[in-house]
């Protein structure tokens, strides 16, 4: 991944208040689409879902105009080779079981406080249209462009490891979900490492697209899959992981060489700036969370 002047791309603490804005948007949809409810009764929630994806990716987008930051390099839209699409592709399809059963289990921890919120089922056929355009296209659209292009970027200043770490802990918590934390952060860390081997957003792109394609099924029709036990998504998580690191491997095996810059020193004040958003961002966390955990205590006032 090649940059140009070191001027010309995001600082980390910018990509931290975009995960932070994405939080206070995500308490105001809620909090919109909870009066809505209580006024009119039950409304689709696919709208909700793809007006969040849209207005991330536009705030972003609005941002690095007026900071007048490069398009192809912030959100490293580089061309790539089908060889490096594929290989994502395999590469979504052997972690796929790992992350699902490493949720599953850290479900099966937090489930000791109460059962989770439960999502709302789309509601007809144009609302299961809308889950599967939000989750499967938009989500990896609007999304990968942020987090592997704008702020992997920004945390690309001090270095390899921080880019992939930074970017991907910061799509972990934007997701705002106990038992998911740790798995998207690591989802996260992995899709960050395919972007930046293959220097290209769409491996990318198309890791999100499977991860969420294969996930889809249990939020559109649960009732119509076969029943899963914990264990046996847990075991298979288990089994998966030698293939899933191997997949990894063969990836950055056949990834094209990418030119490093050399990192930057931190300065005071831009430590300053990422340890004051990070707090932001904790703050709103801990409140979503708080939240999350009080409806487990109170499964009755969930709805």
């Amino acid at each position: 991944m090649t940059h140009s002047h070191q001027t010309s791309r995001p600082y980390a603490w910018e990509g931290v208040l975009v995960v932070f804005c994405f939080l206070l948007l995500l308490i105001g949809l809620n909090l919109a689409l909870g009066l809505l409810q209580a006024a009119i009764g039950p409304i689709p929630l696919s709208p909700v879902l793809i007006i969040g994806e849209l207005i991330l990716l536009v705030v972003v987008g609005i941002w690095s105009v007026w900071r007048r930051f490069p398009w192809r390099e912030t959100f490293l839209l580089q061309p790539t080779i089908w060889r490096m699409i594929g290989l994502s592709i395999l590469v979504a399809l052997l972690w796929w079981p790992v992350i699902t059963a490493l949720a599953t289990l850290l479900e099966q921890l937090f489930s000791l406080i109460g059962p989770p919120p439960e999502i709302p089922p789309p509601q007809g056929v144009a609302d299961s249209i809308g889950y599967f355009i939000a989750i499967v296209i938009l989500a990896p659209l609007c999304e990968e462009p942020v987090f592997r292009g704008f702020i992997m970027r920004g945390w690309s200043r001090y270095g390899v490891v921080a880019a992939v770490v930074g970017s991907g802990i910061l799509f972990g918590l934007q997701h705002a979900q106990l038992n998911a934390l740790i798995p998207l952060s690591l989802a996260g860390l992995i899709i960050g490492f395919v972007a930046l081997r293959a220097g290209s957003l769409w491996p990318a792109v198309a890791y999100h697209a499977v991860h969420n394609g294969l996930s889809a099924p249990f939020l559109l029709f649960p009732e119509r899959l076969p029943e899963i036990s914990d264990m046996t998504l847990i075991v298979a998580g288990g089994v998966s992981l030698p293939l899933a690191m191997v997949g990894l491997w063969f990836f950055h095996r056949y990834a094209p060489p990418q030119q490093m810059v050399e990192p930057e020193t931190i300065t005071s004040q831009h430590l300053i700036a990422i340890i004051v958003s990070s707090l932001l961002v904790a703050g709103v966390l801990f409140v979503i969370l708080a939240l999350e955990v009080f409806i487990r205590l109170n499964p009755e006032m969930a709805g």
